[in-house]
């Protein structure tokens, strides 16, 4: 079931910076984040008594033969669509999330999808989005560098008009993983910037990169 994933890539949303503001003085933000169609999974095996979840996600064809699985395979369906999101921080525009979001990836020319939004009674409002490119993190995966000094800097990014990059990025060997930190400058509205982390992480028995 694993054989068109190349591997995950974890989302640390760190923070807001001077988000837009849509209610009287401020606003309750919380962000969103896709990559393509996936459909997110959340499974528990019947034989545990434990509240333990691990979470499956997969584009929409893969979606009914993982149903299907699952009816002869020991596992309870809990529920089968679910927004990767932060927590809602109420109140602010400086925003301290620290949330981690893992999206499985099947084509890493992809781009990563991330959108802001206040949190309202009926209709959120929308504050701003950005995209990601993780090609150039996976450029550095496909190296395969070891043996390498703690948060040794391999690659490094600069903002362009191609990219949503409001500073310089990194890419670094960080306990034993491959990392990236960046800050993107959102879209589609007045002001605003995201700080987060990028981690790859390889699933035995994928395809690989």
């Amino acid at each position: 079931m694993l054989g068109h994933l190349v591997g995950l890539v974890k989302v640390r949303v760190l923070r807001g910076v001077n988000l837009a503001i849509r209610d009287l003085c401020s606003s309750d933000p919380y962000v969103v984040i896709r990559m393509g169609k996936q459909v997110n999974f959340r499974f528990r095996t019947s034989s545990s008594s434990s509240s333990s979840q691990f979470l499956v996600r997969c584009p929409d064809a893969t979606a009914a033969l993982i149903r299907l699985v699952c009816r002869f395979s020991g596992f309870y369906f809990l529920w089968w669509k679910e927004k990767l999101k932060t927590r809602v921080i109420k109140k602010t525009t400086n925003p301290e999330w620290n949330d981690e979001l893992t999206l499985s990836i099947e084509d890493p020319e992809v781009p990563i999808r991330l959108d802001v939004f206040d949190k309202d009674t009926f209709i959120d409002d929308a504050m701003g989005n950005a995209e990601l490119d993780i090609q150039p993190l996976v450029e550095v995966v496909k190296m395969k560098l070891q043996g390498v000094p703690e948060n040794t800097v391999v690659k490094k990014l600069v903002p362009n008009r191609q990219n949503c990059l409001a500073e310089e990025s990194a890419i670094r060997i960080s306990e034993g993983a491959v990392k990236q930190d960046m800050v993107l400058r959102l879209r589609n509205v007045e002001c605003g910037e995201i700080e987060l982390q990028l981690e790859w992480i390889d699933i035995p028995g994928s395809k690989g990169v």
